[in-house]
């Protein structure tokens, strides 16, 4: 049987904080981390450190990577640090 269908709401314990997890901090965390690591290629792109696209040599992408990587961190953080109930 699982959570959903008794009602309950499907939680977890974090075995490194003691904190629980919920079906939602998952997903955050993972759009968050993906986000980062397309903002670190695009940085990468942009300083011209990874050739082989329109992006390479393009000021443009290593600003909107580092603003991505921003953003994307800042995701994570959030749905690691957001009170559980």
């Amino acid at each position: 049987m699982t959570p959903a269908s008794t009602g309950r709401q499907w939680s977890r314990t974090d075995p490194d904080s003691g904190r629980a997890m919920t079906r939602q901090t998952g997903p955050l965390v993972v759009v968050g981390l993906l986000l980062a690591a397309a903002g670190i290629v695009w940085i990468g792109q942009g300083l011209g450190l990874i050739p082989g696209s329109f992006m390479t040599g393009d000021p443009f992408w290593a600003a909107a990577g580092g603003v991505a990587l921003v953003v994307g961190v800042a995701i994570a953080a959030t749905a690691l640090r957001r009170p559980r109930h």
